[in-house]
């Protein structure tokens, strides 16, 4: 602090408030940056093919696989690394809210409204 206060007596210069500040950071740890994570293992990456693909058959045009999506991420608490509640704690994403997001984008894309948002609702 004094050699800051010397320079704005000096020079005219005035400190970086966030480099002076009470909070002021020597450095930042890669492990503080919070939502960095390292690379995914190849597990990871199968699991995110596997939720990817779904998704996309889940807003597909083919029904029968748009059927299939919609039953797998509507079921809980199935046996198996596949599973969508699985796969989604794995890959660190809350399934109920991706779930619901999921579900309300397709009542609104398909114009059925709040009568596809109710008819989920009662499912889950």
């Amino acid at each position: 602090m004094e050699q800051s206060a010397s320079l704005v007596r000096d020079l005219g210069v005035q400190p970086d408030a966030y480099i002076d500040g009470p909070f002021s950071l020597e450095c930042v740890l890669p492990a503080q940056l919070g939502g960095r994570r390292a690379p995914y293992t190849g597990e990871e990456r199968l699991m995110l093919a596997v939720l990817e693909d779904a998704i996309r058959c889940f807003f597909g045009d083919d029904s029968q696989a748009r059927i299939e999506s919609t039953i797998w991420l509507r079921e809980r608490g199935g046996a198996g690394p596949f599973t969508f509640e699985n796969i989604c704690e794995v890959l660190g994403v809350e399934a109920g809210w991706l779930r619901k997001g999921l579900f309300r984008q397709r009542a609104a894309q398909d114009g059925s409204g709040e009568r596809a948002l109710t008819r989920f609702a009662r499912a889950a």
